[in-house]
């Protein structure tokens, strides 16, 4: 792994490669690292809801679910996300390191996460061509998008 100071800015290709710390959950947010913030228990308990419900329907349309694998942009080398569940079509590639055609990503939104995931993340995974569906769980109230 390269080692690079994640004050500076950094292609995809350098964050995919890039040292942090273990354990956290980073974003290439604009060229530079982004460090997220550790979500609420709930946020977890309707991840593993979600992932349970949409797993059932991938398995029927031979999908396969992953929680934060990330995602690539096109077109962009500046924004790399980490969904917290997504959907692809098999096969996976054992080198990945992100999926190629997510045909869906789900974003768990809270108080943390919102403003980053509805004003940057949502609008660029949008200019992905194979997603098809963006679901948008509200952790505040119960609410689906």
């Amino acid at each position: 792994m390269q080692t690079i100071h994640a004050d500076l800015p950094m292609t995809v290709d350098q964050f995919v490669t890039w040292d942090g710390d273990p354990g956290r959950h980073y974003e290439l947010v604009d060229g530079r690292v982004r460090l997220m913030p550790i979500e609420p228990p709930i946020h977890g308990a309707l991840l593993v809801t979600l992932g349970g419900l949409v797993g059932g329907i991938g398995d029927h349309h031979h999908l396969v679910s992953c929680i934060r694998v990330g995602v690539r942009i096109p077109g962009r080398d500046d924004a790399f996300y980490a969904p917290d569940l997504s959907m692809s079509a098999p096969p996976l590639r054992k080198d990945a390191l992100w999926l190629d055609h997510p045909v869906l990503v789900a974003e768990v939104l809270s108080a943390e996460s919102r403003t980053h995931d509805l004003g940057n993340k949502v609008p660029d995974y949008m200019l992905i061509p194979s997603i098809q569906d963006i679901l948008l769980i509200d952790s505040s109230r119960r609410h689906v998008q």
